[in-house]
């Protein structure tokens, strides 16, 4: 009986091995796996997936290197490269200078000369006056020009170079000068006015000096008259006075006067030319001097005609019946 149980027992372990067949070899791959670090939504590790072993043999497990491609998927993605992003410069605060705004200038009319000096004639050691205006001016400075016109000086100085001189007001609209020497004979006395903008000049006044306080000289040739005849005398003398002021008129605004020219007398009356002339001009007039009675008599202007150095006519006037100082006047314009 014990002999029957024994063998039962061994006929099954016989059939339970039977049936089981031959084991596979196990192979264990986690060793060559690398875990993606990434996971999933729910936080698990990816998934590692496993191919079967059916059909391999164990002499090409042994010599076949394993291709772990078909047999191993990893589901991972790359972790993203970061580029730090570059530290911005900090851009300096503008700093605001406050240049302070300068006052306005009030504004300042220029300079405007309403009056410039006028000529004189007088006789040497004697005195004269020169005054000169102007409008919106702060200061006025009188100068002396020389004959020339290469040298000036203020007044001031002119003692110096003209011993004997006396000056006054040379700060003011007025200047006087007294006992003034021959020396100063065709000077110019001139004026400038100071204030907004460039200075202001005046036209220049001319002395003209009689040397030794004698009558100055009668040019050639001089009228002629019969002294039996009172009232041609009479006219003649007058045409010497009319002669004198043309001449230091013209001497005075620096032009050469030439002597009398063309002189007729007739019935009371005469008439005679002077030409004054300068670099520029050539000035010829006409005058006339009467004389019917002790109250009535006279010399003046009677016709001027100006022409240039090239003989162009520039002016023709009549001046009958103006005085002496139209002619003056007419000089001065063109005196430059």
């Amino acid at each position: 009986m014990k002999r029957t149980t024994a063998l039962f027992f061994i006929l099954i372990l016989c059939v339970i091995l039977c049936g089981c067949g031959k084991q596979e070899p196990y192979t264990d791959y986690t060793a060559y796996l690398v875990p993606d670090t990434d996971t999933g939504s729910n936080g698990a590790p990816p998934a590692v997936q496993f191919a079967g072993t059916d059909g391999i043999s164990e002499q090409e497990e042994e010599s076949d290197p394993e291709d772990f491609a078909n047999v191993v998927t990893i589901v991972s993605t790359p972790a993203p490269v970061v580029t730090p992003a570059p530290t911005p410069t900090p851009t300096p605060f503008p700093v605001s200078i406050i240049t302070p705004t300068p006052m306005p200038t009030p504004y300042q009319s220029p300079i405007r000369i309403t009056k410039s000096p006028l000529s004189e004639t007088l006789y040497e050691g004697g005195s004269c006056v020169f005054t000169a205006y102007a409008d919106n001016a702060a200061g006025i400075t009188w100068i002396t020009v020389s004959p020339d016109a290469r040298n000036s000086y203020r007044i001031e100085e002119a003692p110096a170079l003209f011993p004997g001189l006396s000056v006054t007001g040379q700060s003011t609209n007025s200047l006087s000068l007294s006992n003034i020497p021959y020396a100063m004979n065709g000077w110019r006395i001139q004026a400038y006015f100071t204030g907004s903008g460039e200075p202001q000049y005046t036209s220049g006044a001319y002395l003209t000096i009689i040397p030794g306080g004698s009558s100055p000289v009668w040019p050639t040739p001089t009228p002629t008259y019969h002294p039996a005849d009172s009232t041609e005398g009479a006219v003649a003398e007058l045409a010497k006075k009319a002669y004198n002021e043309v001449y230091y008129a013209a001497t005075g605004n620096g032009f050469n006067a030439g002597s009398i020219a063309n002189y007729t007398y007739w019935n009371g009356t005469a008439d005679f030319n002077v030409t004054v002339t300068n670099a520029r001009y050539q000035i010829i007039g006409e005058f006339t001097a009467y004389y019917s009675s002790n109250a009535d008599y006279g010399y003046g202007p009677a016709h001027v005609m100006v022409y240039d150095s090239y003989g162009n006519l520039k002016a023709n006037e009549n001046l009958a019946g103006q005085p002496m100082s139209a002619f003056t006047s007419l000089l001065n314009n063109y005196r430059y």
